[in-house]
């Protein structure tokens, strides 16, 4: 990885650490230093050690709650940023563990298809819809991307209660409105 990318990676965290709240009603999901926290130990437990163990100084547990409520779902993944900052310049790319979805009591409910929040160059932007009780009943999906093609919007995840987990819609995915990823 480059001086450039890892400065853009820099930034892009700064930006998320300054500005963000805890929940989202139609705005997007912003991970910052109050909603997202080093994992407990029970919750390192919830993670299988062989794909998790190499990143757990690098994983953070994101609370997700609509407003005034306690969160219904956490969000763990391996925080890009934090891994790479602590290596070498031009380390090589490492494939991370997909963020999971789980339960304050720790019952995995899913899992999102890209790293969040960010997979260099890359950053995932969450927007959680379709609150029901103080919980996400959907959770679209937008990829922000510097690369030619563009911000991308991925088929929305939505919660099956029959299976009490999170399945990815059959919906296709397509470009990101005008605004991009943000601008929704």
């Amino acid at each position: 990885m480059c001086t450039f990318q890892r400065l853009l990676i820099s930034i892009a965290v700064l930006t998320l650490l300054v500005c963000g709240s805890a929940h989202a009603s139609g705005n997007a999901f912003v991970a910052n230093e109050k909603v997202c926290k080093a994992p407990t130990h029970t919750q390192l437990e919830w993670l299988d050690a062989s794909t998790w163990g190499p990143f757990s100084e690098y994983v953070r547990v994101c609370s997700i709650s609509s407003p005034k409520r306690p969160p219904l779902l956490l969000l763990i993944s391996v925080w890009a940023d934090l891994y790479y900052s602590d290596k070498p310049s031009g380390t090589e790319t490492v494939a991370m563990p997909k963020p999971l979805l789980f339960t304050p009591k720790g019952k995995q409910v899913g899992e999102l298809p890209v790293n969040f929040p960010t997979d260099p160059p890359s950053e995932l932007v969450l927007f959680f819809a379709d609150w029901r009780k103080g919980f996400p009943y959907e959770i679209r999906l937008c990829v922000a991307s510097p690369a030619a093609s563009g911000d991308q919007v991925l088929s929305p995840l939505r919660y099956v209660p029959a299976a009490q987990r999170y399945q990815q819609a059959a919906e296709e995915g397509g470009s990101a409105p005008s605004g991009g990823c943000r601008g929704r």
